[in-house]
């Protein structure tokens, strides 16, 4: 499913398009994944990804990863491995 963020639509100001905050709330929630690191031991990190190698919001990215086994159809969770910056806004 595809969002059309903020930053998309030449009429509007929004100060964090990022967060697709101007669809429907059943839309970006069906549509949202939550792409986790975890450590050696398969514990999430507890840090964020802002800045690492320049990452900044609307960049695209491809991430190659597991689907979790406590992952739902509602609750999307994907294990990462890698994480390769693909273009900037």
């Amino acid at each position: 499913k595809s969002l059309i963020f903020c930053s998309e639509n030449p009429e509007d100001s929004c100060s964090t398009p990022w967060d697709a905050c101007c669809e429907p709330q059943e839309k970006i929630n069906s549509a949202r994944a939550l792409i986790q690191f975890t450590d050696g031991e398969g514990n999430p990190v507890a840090a964020g990804l802002k800045g690492y190698n320049g990452l900044t919001e609307l960049d695209h990215v491809v991430v190659t990863g597991v689907v979790n086994e406590q992952s739902t159809p509602e609750n999307l969770i994907i294990d990462g491995q890698t994480l390769y910056i693909a273009a900037s806004e």
